[in-house]
């Protein structure tokens, strides 16, 4: 009685997340300047990758593969395009005759990062648990984790104005899906990383987009629903800590020449 316990959780869990693949390619689901990366150097591209989001300190490589400012050009574009918190600061680039090393340093330490992202893969299934449902279609599973979402996290306008105008990386909750999980309030990139982790959760091809609006950066997410890839940005509903909630869809599943931001439409499937 209790082995068919387990075995019914299993199932209802799998059927649940729909008939899909149980191990989709994330990795694909990532910028084309990114893929170019990926086949221009696919070894180096792999273990930098594998061991920035692994917290290593330093990677070394040989200058015979790739040259320092060209290794210096791909780390950037992992960094600035993650579709999940790389959580790095700064790095650094050391070179010899031979070898030219990447030194990292990360906003917080190892065991931290790795506790945050524990939790957000708890606070995720705990959400898919609650809102989705075995019968639904793909539409319907992207609207319950887009209201569900813009219900219970609120806008941190504080922050907002804080960083407009600045041009760096930085790290405070609000830009993670960890804070927006766990604060229940987040900017433009803590909404579009949990939504990364939220479909990918349940195997729903997507995308993290970065661009600029109204003359600061922005994120949002792209989503591809029955063959159709649309937007979306959470942050046009959400409410600050002082508003009321008022959900009106502006900028939900739309095409891109709906959305009146500035991005590199090229470096993401074509709505």
């Amino acid at each position: 009685m209790v082995l068919f316990g387990v075995i019914l959780i299993i199932f209802i869990t799998t059927y649940v997340l729909g008939n899909r693949k149980r191990s989709p390619l994330y990795e694909e689901w990532v910028t084309m300047t990114e893929k170019r990366w990926a086949e221009q150097y696919p070894t180096l591209y792999k273990e930098v990758k594998r061991e920035m989001m692994h917290g290593a300190q330093s990677y070394v490589f040989s200058l015979q593969d790739i040259d320092g400012e060209t290794m210096d050009d791909m780390i950037e574009c992992l960094v600035e395009c993650s579709r999940q918190e790389t959580y790095v600061d700064s790095w650094e680039l050391w070179e010899d005759e031979d070898e030219g090393e990447i030194r990292f340093d990360y906003e917080l330490p190892r065991e931290e990062i790795e506790r945050q992202r524990q939790i957000v893969q708890r606070e995720v299934k705990r959400i898919i648990h609650r809102v989705i449902h075995s019968d639904m279609t793909d539409t319907e599973r992207v609207k319950a984790l887009y209201d569900d979402v813009v219900t219970q996290v609120v806008y941190d306008d504080d922050l907002a104005e804080r960083e407009a105008g600045i041009d760096a990386y930085g790290y405070h909750c609000s830009n993670t899906a960890y804070g927006a999980l766990t604060e229940r309030m987040a900017v433009c990139e803590g909404f579009a990383r949990l939504f990364v982790a939220l479909l990918d959760a349940v195997h729903i091809e997507n995308y993290y987009v970065q661009g600029v609006s109204d003359g600061e950066g922005h994120a949002w997410n792209l989503v591809n629903i029955d063959g159709q890839y649309v937007y979306f940005d959470a942050t046009t509903d959400a409410r600050t800590p002082h508003e009321a909630l008022a959900i009106t869809y502006e900028d939900f599943l739309v095409r891109g020449k709906q959305l009146d931001y500035e991005w590199n439409d090229r470096d993401y499937p074509r709505t």
